[in-house]
């Protein structure tokens, strides 16, 4: 597991960089990948808190050319957007399939979800926010939506102590 933690380590280090491309994103996030994998040791949660602040700091970095990119691995996605606040009336961001370490897919749309794994919906009032006032698309607010088909980053610890 140490290994894991040094490598984890090292990744933060990389995503501290000025800018990203698309394929360093796609490497950092497949080695995340293999970390989540490994969710089975109890000391992953050692790097709950890096991997986190990875995985957002690449989504705050990662440039790319369309409105939105994604990565998708096969544990983890992440979506980035500059949606168009012109036309914006909602937007939802949904996991329609999510078989652990094979399948993994996302969809986005401008309705909530009927039926999905998980979603979240941003409703079409979150317009005023997006930087409207702004004619280039770059100065449009960022969106990243980011799932993780593991919970053993998430999970609560307390002794028994603790209430």
């Amino acid at each position: 597991m140490e290994e894991l933690e040094i490598v984890a380590s090292k990744i933060s280090d990389i995503t501290r960089l000025a800018d990203m491309s698309m394929t360093l994103a796609e490497t950092i996030l497949s080695i995340l990948n293999y970390i989540l994998l490994q969710e089975k040791d109890q000391n992953i949660r050692k790097m709950t808190n890096s991997i986190l602040k990875t995985t957002e700091e690449i989504g705050y970095k990662v440039t790319y050319t369309e409105r939105q990119a994604s990565v998708i691995t096969t544990s983890l996605a992440l979506l980035v957007m500059h949606p168009d606040p012109s036309v914006f009336g909602g937007l939802a961001f949904g996991v329609t399939s999510y078989n652990r370490g094979m399948d993994l897919k996302i969809n986005v749309q401008e309705n909530p979800f009927k039926k999905a794994m998980a979603s979240v919906f941003l409703p079409k009032s979150l317009k005023k926010f997006l930087g409207i006032e702004h004619a280039d698309p770059d100065k449009h607010s960022k969106i990243q939506f980011k799932f993780f088909g593991t919970t053993s980053l998430f999970v609560v610890t307390t002794t028994p102590n603790e209430c």
